[in-house]
């Protein structure tokens, strides 16, 4: 099983808001843990903007050294810290992509380190996105992120969600989706994303993940 797992999703997606809960839930099981903030895309919802909450859990933030210049720019620079973390095999490590071209363009530069070491790549499905609501977006969406990242998508994960009011239709709707492109693409669907006040749904659908919190929102959002 790898310990590198690399999340991308359309903005909007709640990538981001998966990947901080996801290194929580990780800590709980792996001694280290590494989050590394590589999403050149959106400027508004980064992990780094939550480096306090992840360091008082005991996990590594790894940042961007370039934010978001200008989109012109096809490869920023990146930490050097980001090589070690690559060929740490002791440490359980969570890369937050953005998730458009020039969001996986970022990893085009490390496809080979990537490659030799193990990975997975994760595609974050919100079905309540423009970009990703049917079939034919999805999978242009994930062709999309292949080519520019030189990677394989090796999983899907179903976050539709409509923030605090995420009903269990969204998520089936969501769910939907994601069986369907693993039917035409055979990526597998890896987990169903549910908040707390959803566990009902568990009797439902299998692979679910539970968020823990809104880490990425403030409460009145």
């Amino acid at each position: 099983m790898s310990n590198l797992k690399i999340i991308t999703g359309h903005s909007g997606s709640g990538k981001t808001e998966f990947c901080i809960n996801f290194a929580i839930t990780a800590k709980e099981k792996f001694q280290s843990v590494i989050l590394a903030d590589l999403d050149i895309v959106n400027p508004y919802f980064r992990s780094r903007e939550r480096e306090d909450l992840l360091q008082s859990h005991g996990i590594k933030l790894i940042g961007s050294a370039a934010g978001l210049h200008g989109l012109s720019v096809d490869i920023p620079a990146m930490p050097p810290e980001l090589f070690g973390a690559i060929d740490n095999k002791d440490a359980f490590k969570i890369f937050d992509v953005g998730g458009d071209g020039i969001g996986a363009k970022v990893l085009s530069r490390y496809a080979h380190l990537i490659k030799r070491a193990e990975y997975d790549l994760y595609l974050v499905i919100n079905a309540n996105r423009p970009e990703t609501s049917e079939i034919n977006g999805a999978l242009k969406h994930l062709a999309d992120i292949s080519n520019q990242s030189r990677l394989s998508v090796s999983g899907l994960i179903n976050n539709t969600h409509m923030l605090r009011e995420t009903a269990i239709d969204d998520v089936m709707k969501g769910f939907d989706l994601c069986k369907k492109l693993e039917e035409r693409t055979g990526i597998p669907l890896i987990f169903n994303v549910i908040p707390k006040h959803l566990k009902q749904i568990e009797n439902k659908i299998d692979n679910i993940f539970v968020l823990k919190n809104y880490y990425m929102r403030p409460d009145w959002l």
